[in-house]
């Protein structure tokens, strides 16, 4: 019993849970301002090159909870709709972490 209520809760309950979004585009200051009116996180943009297409991109990284990552994508796609987002789980993350309080 022990073992599926504690399995159900961590199920549902995933604040604590991270996930790290790859953007990549040609719209780095577009992207950083719709991703900072969803949630006040850092981001570090790199300058890259595409591999097809040998033009400029950026890759945009940033770490956010899993609570805001649709609203995250969401402004980011209205900004800039041939954005590529990758996203993948963070296991762990060590540094400057904004955690909203519960209210």
């Amino acid at each position: 019993f022990q073992f599926l209520s504690t399995r159900a809760i961590s199920t549902f309950y995933q604040r604590y849970s991270q996930v790290t979004l790859e953007i990549t585009t040609k719209n780095p200051n577009g992207v950083y301002a719709a991703f900072f009116e969803s949630c006040r996180h850092g981001m570090t943009i790199f300058e890259g090159q595409g591999g097809y297409s040998h033009q400029k991109v950026y890759l945009c990284k940033t770490v956010v909870s899993a609570y805001e990552v649709e609203d995250v994508i969401t402004n980011i796609r209205r900004v800039d709709p041939n954005a590529i987002v990758n996203t993948y789980r963070t296991l762990q993350f060590y540094g400057n972490y904004k955690q909203v309080p519960i209210e």
